[in-house]
């Protein structure tokens, strides 16, 4: 599991827990799990680290508050500087401060000239919805998931291609709960019930928006491959009948769903960008074909030749 944290995956953060991992241990390199979490910039990790009883201590000298601006994690930075980290601490170290900076200060302002503006829970080319119209009016017609389109008990994966994503969890399962999922009574639970979960979509092909009705609580996070691209505000809390849904100005291909509140998520619709019906494909292949046959004909008439050129002629 530590190979696939060290690539990125900072989501394994309950699973690496779960699993019997303590929070303070190490890899073989003897690199904490907060010092890789923080490294990626993930302040939702470590701020679970140490609800299990790491300390950021153990990321360094002055909570590591330089390496968290020069690798631009602004949120990172906003969370350490609340838990005592010094902004106008210089570096010790002059070999570490060519790579950085001067100075830890210029880093952090520059970091923090960045967060302005933003909101705590998502970077700058997220944005967050919980108005499903004012959603739509912003990313038109989408397609609707429902989990009705499968038979109850579903653990659902490649089941949804056809709408241009599939489910990598490989425990998320639809389940009938009229008090949670109010719209058509089915939704999808992401893994066993009492345990943090996660729903985790990968898409066929980049997209930038996502909508989501759901009970209780829901944070949205966003990536591109490994990348993570920034998250959403966070939705909900107790009840149901939520919306929320994120716009990217970056694509994405991943998203990875998360209950903020109580842990375990669950989702009542998902709300896609649709995917071209195969006869789609073929008008718009269909489309190109004779749109190159005409151009090609074009270039071959000498009478348009020579209109095109007294167009553009002086004379």
């Amino acid at each position: 599991m530590f190979d696939q944290i060290t690539d990125g995956r900072t989501d394994l953060v309950f699973d690496y827990v779960d699993a019997g991992h303590a929070a303070t241990s190490a890899d073989q390199g003897g690199m904490s799990p907060i010092r890789w979490w923080a490294y990626y910039g993930d302040v939702s990790a470590v701020k679970f680290l140490l609800a299990n009883g790491e300390s950021l201590q153990s990321l360094g000298e002055n909570h590591e508050l330089n390496g968290a601006a020069f690798h631009g994690h602004s949120r990172l930075c906003r969370f350490l500087i609340g838990q005592g980290a010094d902004v106008n601490k210089p570096l010790a170290d002059m070999r570490r401060a060519y790579f950085y900076s001067r100075t830890t200060t210029a880093l952090v302002a520059a970091a923090i000239v960045y967060l302005a503006g933003q909101p705590v829970e998502g970077r700058e080319a997220v944005s967050s919805y919980t108005d499903f119209e004012a959603f739509r009016s912003v990313v038109g017609p989408e397609s609707t998931i429902g989990f009705t389109e499968v038979p109850l008990g579903t653990t659902v994966g490649d089941e949804y291609a056809p709408f241009g994503l599939r489910f990598t969890d490989g425990n998320d399962e639809t389940e009938f709960n009229p008090q949670s999922y109010l719209t058509d009574n089915v939704g999808l639970a992401g893994g066993p019930e009492g345990r943090s979960t996660f729903i985790t979509l990968q898409f066929a092909n980049p997209v930038r928006s996502l909508g989501v009705d759901f009970p209780g609580a829901l944070r949205i996070e966003l990536f591109s491959g490994t990348t993570s691209l920034g998250a959403s505000e966070n939705f909900g809390s107790t009840g149901a009948d939520f919306f929320g849904g994120v716009v990217s100005d970056t694509p994405f291909d991943r998203v990875v769903l998360s209950d903020w509140f109580a842990g375990d998520v669950y989702i009542d619709n998902l709300h896609v960008a649709p995917v071209p019906e195969p006869t789609t494909w073929a008008l718009l292949a269909f489309g190109a074909v004779l749109a190159c046959l005409w151009r090609r004909g074009v270039n071959r008439d000498p009478s348009i030749t020579r209109t095109k050129r007294c167009a553009g002629s002086h004379f």
